[in-house]
C-alpha cells in the first residue's frame, strides 16, 4: 500500500530535477560543491519519498529507520556543500578549501546528533538554515561589490527555500490530506533549486 502518494510523487520529482541539475553541472565542469548540493538533495528526496510512501517514518522497522537516517545524512552533506559554494563564490575556490577540516568536523557532529540524539527533520533544517544564510550573505556581498553573476537567482532561491522550510516546520499545507505541508515544501523547493541551478550556471560562465 502506498502511503502519502502526493508527498511521494513530489519527492520523486524533486529527486529527478536535482539529479538532472547535478549531471548538467558535472558535464559543464562546474565547481564540485555545486553538483554535490544537487546530487545530495536528489538522493535525500528519493529516499525521503520512499520512506513516506513505503516505510512510514513513524514505523519502527529497520528499513524505515535506515532509509530515514541516510536521508537526514544527505541533508547534512547538502548543507556542508552549500557552505563550500558560498565560500567559493565570496572568497574564491582556493580559500574555500581551507574550510574543509572545519566542515568535516561539523558534519561528524551532525552525524552524531542524527544517530544518537534525534532524527526529527527539524534537526536537518537546523543544519541547513545556517548554510543557506551563509551562502546568501556571500552572494549579497558579491552584489554589493558589483559582481552580479548569479546574485539575483541565488538570493531569490535561498529566500524561497528558507520560506518553504519555515512553512514546512510549522505544518502549512494546501490540504491536510491531498496536499499537506510536506508536498507543498517539495514544490517550493523545486522552484528554489531551479533558481540555485541558474545561479550555478551564471557563476560558472563568469569564472
Amino acid at each position: 500500500m502506498l502511503h502519502e502518494p502526493v508527498v511521494v510523487l513530489t519527492d520523486y520529482l524533486l529527486a529527478v530535477e536535482c539529479g538532472f541539475f547535478a549531471a548538467l553541472l558535472v558535464r559543464r565542469g562546474a565547481d564540485a560543491a555545486w553538483s554535490t548540493v544537487f546530487a545530495a538533495t536528489s538522493v535525500a528526496s528519493l529516499l525521503g519519498g520512499t520512506v513516506h510512501g513505503f516505510f512510514p517514518s513513524d514505523a519502527e522497522s529497520l528499513a524505515s529507520r535506515a532509509l530515514w537516517v541516510i536521508t537526514m545524512l544527505c541533508v547534512g552533506v547538502t548543507a556542508a556543500a552549500l557552505v563550500r559554494v558560498g565560500a567559493g563564490v565570496g572568497w574564491g575556490r582556493e580559500r574555500a578549501r581551507t574550510l574543509n577540516p572545519g566542515l568535516g568536523m561539523a558534519l561528524i557532529g551532525y552525524v552524531g546528533v542524527v544517530l544518537f540524539v534525534s532524527r526529527d527533520f527539524n534537526v536537518a533544517l537546523a543544519a541547513y538554515l545556517p548554510a543557506a544564510l551563509f551562502t546568501m550573505f556571500a552572494f549579497a556581498r558579491n552584489g554589493w561589490r558589483g559582481r552580479s553573476a548569479g546574485v539575483a537567482p541565488a538570493l531569490s532561491g535561498i529566500a524561497i527555500t528558507i520560506a518553504g522550510a519555515a512553512a514546512q516546520s510549522v505544518g502549512i499545507g494546501l490540504h491536510p490530506v491531498y496536499f499537506d505541508h510536506n508536498a507543498l515544501y517539495h514544490v517550493v523547493q523545486a522552484v528554489a533549486l531551479y533558481l540555485l541551478f541558474r545561479a550555478a550556471l551564471e557563476v560558472g560562465e563568469s569564472s
